[in-house]
């Protein structure tokens, strides 16, 4: 049975059997908790058991002493340091004589918690026991490979293969070493790495948690915390995915984009980096970027023309940080071209059955303002080019119709029997001059 388990916040939730195996049948009246704050938007937590407070201003990313309390059902409830109003309220059937515990975490935006006991036997002299622990599920399922600090993921298998969101891989034993830990999608090696540990050390004879865990996204941070220690490790991630929309007018106009010197975006040459340059109307993947002084530089050159620079409409690329996802959306006339930095939120919708969807406006005629229904209800209204508009929740459909309407009421594209997945995340891209070349695309 699972070690840990997702609840739903804000509620009370009676759990039964929860937590299997390594001692749980103790009759003990008594167990130890204690908090593991990765909220990264709650800076000092508090937890509160049965109205009694075990563990006062844990930061984020750090981990309480354990207290003593009562075996059983007992309400956990986590609150922000000087608040007394819940982040969620839970109550776990905890073994007696055992240790917990108790997680918070971001998920959909939301205060998410997690129960992990930490009573697994060690492995013995020679060995080294470490489990995956997912609560990052925006990223989905993932891979993960401990390697020599050097190695290439080519021929490889994963160390633990495809860790659903919310989900452990339970324990497997390894050699105690020092390890490079690299974290990918789901079967995609290294063509998706959402975190690279540079080095971990799993020692003899011991037993530890990988917890994973995103802030805004795809890309994922880790924790290491040995079973039952006071002291545990963060690696953050310290990049972030980075891509270009080329939405200039005309024939042939190239678009050559860069962030702090580095290209982003465009075709991508036959190392696997990112050139930076595009031609035409064009949406680039993303590329791994390590943000720094943020310097955005995007020269325009027309089809047999001079090359100008972008102009930057706030916000720039200062706004660009670790652990998220950003468009870099160069649009208007080639003789006036302009640029500015957008934060994409790829998170999965919170509900787990409903779809995101937003209009992404970048027409080289500034009147030219746009609005977006789905099935006749409108979600996105009067966006104006340069501009995108915020992320609306739809319901998932097997055919639904999508309209693109502007500011005069008149319908420039409609497409009939789109399907709109569950989870799926949706954008309508309209670039250039021409409205009714816009593109409907699964982004996620």
């Amino acid at each position: 049975m699972s070690w840990f388990r997702k609840f739903a916040a804000t509620a009370v939730v009676a759990v039964v059997g929860l937590i299997a195996g390594c001692g749980s049948d103790s009759s003990s009246s008594n167990t130890n908790v204690r908090l593991l704050n990765l909220d990264s938007e709650v800076p000092s937590m508090d937890m509160v058991v049965g109205g009694n407070s075990v563990n006062s201003a844990i930061a984020f990313r750090a981990v309480g002493n354990y207290g003593v309390i009562e075996a059983g059902g007992k309400t956990i409830q986590t609150q922000r340091t000087g608040s007394t109003t819940p982040l969620f309220s839970i109550a776990p059937n905890l073994a007696g004589d055992q240790h917990y515990s108790i997680i918070t975490y971001l998920s959909g935006g939301v205060a998410t918690p997690a129960v992990l006991q930490e009573d697994q036997s060690t492995p013995g002299t020679g060995q080294s026991a470490l489990q995956i622990m997912n609560l990052a599920p925006d990223a989905g399922s993932l891979d993960v490979y401990l390697t020599g600090a050097n190695d290439s993921l080519n021929g490889l298998a994963a160390t633990f293969s495809s860790v659903g969101g919310t989900q452990r891989s339970g324990f497997k034993n390894l050699s105690p070493n020092k390890y490079r830990v690299r974290v990918v999608g789901y079967n995609k090696k290294g063509e998706d790495v959402r975190l690279d540990i540079p080095e971990i050390t799993l020692a003899d004879n011991a037993v530890a948690t990988l917890i994973l865990t995103t802030q805004g996204g795809l890309l994922v941070d880790g924790l290491l915390m040995p079973q039952q220690g006071t002291t545990v490790s963060a690696f953050a991630s310290n990049v972030a995915r980075v891509r270009v929309i080329a939405g200039v007018s005309g024939n042939g106009t190239g678009v050559v984009t860069t962030l702090d010197g580095k290209p982003v975006g465009g075709v991508v040459d036959a190392a696997g980096a990112p050139s930076g340059s595009s031609v035409g109307l064009s949406i680039s993947g993303y590329s791994l970027v390590t943000p720094g002084a943020g310097v955005v530089i995007s020269n325009v050159t027309p089809s047999g023309g001079a090359t100008l620079p972008a102009t930057c409409q706030a916000p720039c690329g200062t706004a660009i940080k670790s652990g998220g996802d950003y468009t870099i959306l160069v649009w208007g006339t080639p003789a006036a071209p302009s640029y500015r930095v957008i934060t994409d939120d790829n998170r999965l919708p919170s509900d787990g059955v409903s779809a995101k969807l937003r209009l992404l406006n970048g027409l080289d005629n500034p009147s030219t303002a746009l609005s977006l229904a789905l099935d006749s209800r409108v979600y996105a209204n009067n966006i104006v080019p340069g501009t995108v508009s915020s992320y609306s929740t739809v319901a998932a459909s097997t055919g639904s119709t999508v309209d693109l309407v502007t500011s005069g009421l008149q319908t420039v594209f409609s497409k009939t029997d789109q399907k709109i997945v569950a989870k799926g995340i949706y954008t309508m891209y309209v670039l250039g001059s021409d409205p009714k070349a816009a593109l409907f695309v699964q982004d996620r």
